[in-house]
């Protein structure tokens, strides 16, 4: 019985542990296209968003993101039989400490009706990621004042550029939504 417990707790440690800082959002309503592709050419009109959010402010470093966002309807291959199609951009920067990412991403969805108030949408969006890292800023506290830089940190500045794909799904009436 302890083995299972002890399985099941390290087992909940590892469910809730995450390796990336993902960007944050204050309010993931405002801009919930850069959330999930499915909602492009959701409204009729064109839909742009510009935020920008900082955290912890007058600490050093700050974690601070910037976004923004524009989807509309292509009327031109949408047709008589109610299918929509739309598609958008996503551009977004992100830092935290020592490590920032941008992210660009263009986006396609369509839009079938699956009743005559409910449709349902899927989505994807192609894009590219660079992930920054310069650790030469990092400090270490040490009891020695000698050691208080390292120098792999002191030299440490990488970047990567990686292609990023992200794709949704979008159940909706005009009263109520559900998105995966």
């Amino acid at each position: 019985m302890r083995k299972i417990a002890a399985f099941l707790f390290v087992l909940c440690l590892g469910a809730s542990a995450s390796g990336q800082q993902n960007a944050q959002f204050t309010n993931f309503l405002f801009n919930s296209f850069a959330l999930n592709p499915a909602q492009a050419g959701l409204k009729k009109c064109l839909d742009a968003r510009v935020g920008y959010r900082t955290q912890w402010v007058g600490f050093e470093n700050n974690p601070q993101t910037v976004f923004a966002s524009a989807h509309q309807r292509i009327d031109a291959i949408s047709n008589e039989r109610g299918i929509i199609h739309g598609a958008g951009i996503i551009i977004e920067g992100d830092n935290t400490g020592f490590t920032g990412r941008t992210r660009f991403q263009a986006a396609y969805a369509i839009h079938l009706p699956i009743t005559r108030k409910t449709r349902l949408s899927f989505g994807v969006a192609l894009g590219a990621m660079q992930y920054r890292f310069d650790a030469s800023g990092v400090q270490i506290f040490s009891q020695n004042p000698n050691s208080a830089t390292d120098p792999v940190f002191a030299n440490s500045n990488t970047e990567f550029v990686f292609p990023d794909i992200m794709a949704g799904v979008w159940l909706y009436s005009k009263y109520w939504f559900a998105g995966l």
